[in-house]
């Protein structure tokens, strides 16, 4: 659960602070840095199941 935490935490910050420097409003920003992290886990499950990773 330790790593899971973790890797929301850092890619969240990482999406929020990339929407924020293209100039995104306070809502987009919040919204980016909630759902992005789990899109990104569910592309790479996508991908896995898929045998491309």
């Amino acid at each position: 659960m330790g790593k899971n935490l973790l890797y929301y935490f850092v890619a969240g910050t990482l999406i929020a602070l990339v929407a924020q420097g293209l100039g995104a409003n306070f809502v987009v920003v919040l919204a980016a840095s909630t759902i992005g992290p789990a899109v990104l886990l569910l592309a790479v499950a996508i991908l896995r199941y898929n045998g491309q990773l």
